[in-house]
């Protein structure tokens, strides 16, 4: 037995010796002295001891080995001792796991990760490739002799054990390592459960430090090992983990996805140990939701199912955890975690509504406001959009006449909306500053602020109108100016905005009854010039002028020449066939002009010329209509015409 060493080192020096044959016979001894070996290593036959004496000869001297051959024969002499010796092998698992995991790394032809880096250029090629490797890896015979090893694995052992493993995590370098290594790891958890708590800690620090691989298949499978390490961690320890976490979400915008995956295996493979910490993993998980990353979402959609939370219940029960780390990521550098950071604090005031506790909108306001400043940054939409959504949940009816009080401390109206009117003056950036006018639109809506309105028509003015510099030609250019005119369309967003703003922002007009012909007047024209797509836009914001038109101030003479104005500007809408969401909503508004004055006592001022021709464009749309609702319309508005006006 003393001698099985020295005949080992003797057989791996002539395996590598210079002539061939010589290497030929000592792979044939190496064979019959692996024979032997495994033989007097029977579980029967001999001691400890002497199993003591032939493992290092093989592991360090044999896998070690650059000479494939010696590899060969170590790992086959050791997979059959694991066979023969059973427990006799258990007092060195700390030796024999480690080394196996090294020795692996040579065992995968060479040629499988060459043609991982040559294969594509497509990830999801690559990615598919590695699969298949890491599959493989886990098929060697090494990973049998781990697994074995691993079933009977003391507790005095586990601190050396573990001590390697966390070592070789650091060390170990490409795919077959690594996923060995994991897979080693989770036969640890499975077979020690309890037992492994104490150690837990270092494990879970080693898994971190591996986690970050740059291979996705490492990282989905130490994400795993993370998972299910936490289901024995301490409560410290598991604190610890969420602060890891979510240290790296706001700080590491290139960890955003590793983190929703991780979060992802802990909800399938811990979720009572992650209900322990809702605290902590709520206003991660709300704040993940809310990822541009569609891959990111689905992961945090998991977790979230998987908890089984309403989202009513859980921002009103987390309110506080949730703002918390809203405020704290719009202070962020990344523009990706303001952004986000913004449409979670939207979709607190939408799902609350006026639930939302009045002091949070409060500080929610003060740190919106306070991204508005400076320059156009990608995602400062979703700033603006919060920011008006959170005023406008404070109140449920429309209309409301000043802010309310506890805001008005943070933000005046006039203060307000003098933001709002800078933001939409930054046209070199066309979709933001629409954005920014809806978004003022939908305050005006709920928000009656009287001083809005001129800085309202002065805006929209500016974009529905063709500049001065065109219109103000000498008489010598006048062909060319009326071929200007005739080219000047509405086909922006930016115009779109425009129009919808104006409709918005009509309820705080303060004088109704000297603007309306104007107001009307205009949208009545550029409607001619409006492109399709368009036009309902145009329409709605002339349906929300006349909506608001009473005797309170408009009387009844101007209420006809108002309505008359708005029908005879858009009847040509009734005979769009190609289009029939403007010719619904065209047919809508001529409707409720017709019974807008049907409630008048008189109608015998109204121009019947011009009412003339709305008969004639909605006979002819009757005429060809194929919509059975819209010709009904078309002929209520025909009878009315008839009997009251002709």
């Amino acid at each position: 037995m003393e001698a099985i060493p020295e005949l080992w080192e003797l057989v791996f020096k002539l395996m590598d010796d210079v002539k061939e044959s010589v290497r030929t016979a000592a792979c044939r001894t190496g064979e019959y002295l692996s024979r032997y070996t495994v033989n007097v290593c029977d579980v029967d036959h001999v001691s400890y001891d002497a199993i003591s004496t032939i493992l290092p000869v093989l592991l360090h001297q044999g896998l070690s080995s650059a000479v494939t051959e010696v590899q060969t024969v170590s790992i086959m002499t050791l997979i059959k001792m694991s066979e023969k010796s059973g427990k006799l092998l258990h007092p060195h698992v700390g030796v024999i796991i480690p080394a196996f995991i090294i020795a692996s790394s040579t065992l995968e032809p060479q040629l499988f990760s060459h043609v991982t880096t040559m294969v594509s250029d497509s990830n999801e090629d690559k990615d598919k490739l590695e699969e298949a490797r890491a599959q493989l890896a886990l098929t060697s015979p090494l990973v049998s002799v781990i697994d074995k090893c691993l079933r009977h694995v003391k507790e005095d052992q586990l601190e050396v054990l573990v001590k390697k493993l966390s070592s070789l995590s650091k060390s170990s370098v490409g795919l077959t390592p690594r996923i060995i290594l994991l897979h080693s790891v989770v036969l640890l958890v499975l077979n020690t459960r309890e037992s492994l708590a104490p150690h837990v800690g270092k494990l879970m620090a080693a898994m971190f430090g591996v986690v970050t691989d740059r291979s996705p298949t490492v990282r989905s499978k130490c994400a795993s090992v993370i998972a299910m390490l936490l289901r024995y961690a301490k409560a410290s320890t598991v604190d610890n983990v969420m602060k890891k976490l979510r240290s790296w979400y706001t700080e590491k915008e290139d960890l955003e996805a590793l983190v929703a995956l991780i979060f992802n295996k802990i909800s399938n493979l811990s979720l009572d140990v992650l209900k322990t910490v809702n605290s902590a993993a709520i206003p991660l998980i709300v704040l993940g939701r809310h990822s541009d990353s569609q891959e990111e979402i689905e992961n945090w959609t998991g977790v979230w199912v998987e908890l089984g939370v309403s989202d009513l219940t859980t921002y009103k029960m987390y309110m506080s955890d949730v703002c918390s780390l809203c405020y704290t990521a719009l202070e962020s550098s990344s523009w990706c975690l303001r952004k986000q950071s913004a449409k979670v604090l939207d979709t607190l005031a939408r799902t609350l509504g006026t639930e939302y506790p009045a002091q949070f909108q409060v500080n929610s306001v003060k740190s919106l406001l306070g991204l508005t400043e400076g320059r156009y940054w990608k995602g400062k939409e979703e700033v603006m959009t919060a920011l008006v959504d959170t005023l406008i949940a404070m109140v449920t009816e429309d209309h409301v006449t000043g802010l309310p009080s506890h805001v008005t401390s943070v933000v005046t109206e006039t203060q307000l909306v003098e933001i709002l009117f800078r933001e939409c003056r930054k046209t070199s950036q066309p979709d933001y500053a629409g954005h920014v006018m809806r978004c003022l639109g939908d305050l005006l809506g709920r928000y009656h602020i009287p001083e809005s309105w001129s800085g309202v028509w002065e805006l929209a003015l500016s974009h529905l109108q063709e500049e001065k510099e065109e219109q103000d030609t000498t008489p010598d250019e006048g062909c060319h100016d009326n071929t200007t005119r005739n080219t000047f369309t509405i086909d922006t967003k930016l115009q779109e905005s425009a129009v919808l703003l104006i409709g918005c922002g009509w309820a705080s007009c303060p004088d109704k009854a000297s603007s309306v012909t104007m107001t009307t007047g205009l949208l009545s024209q550029i409607l001619r010039v409006t492109r399709w797509s368009i036009q309902p836009t145009v329409l709605c914001s002339l349906e929300k002028v006349l909506k608001d038109i009473d005797t309170t101030w408009a009387e009844e003479t101007l209420q006809l020449r108002v309505l008359e104005g708005v029908a005879g500007g858009v009847v040509r809408g009734v005979e769009d066939m190609a289009h029939s969401s403007v010719r619904g909503i065209t047919l809508n508004l001529l409707k409720a002009i017709t019974d807008k004055m049907g409630q008048m006592e008189s109608l015998e001022g109204a121009d019947k010329a011009v009412f003339e021709g709305v008969l004639s464009h909605i006979r002819d749309q009757i005429s060809t209509e194929t919509n059975h609702n819209f010709k009904v319309v078309g002929i209520l508005i025909a009878k009315f015409i008839e009997d009251r006006i002709l």
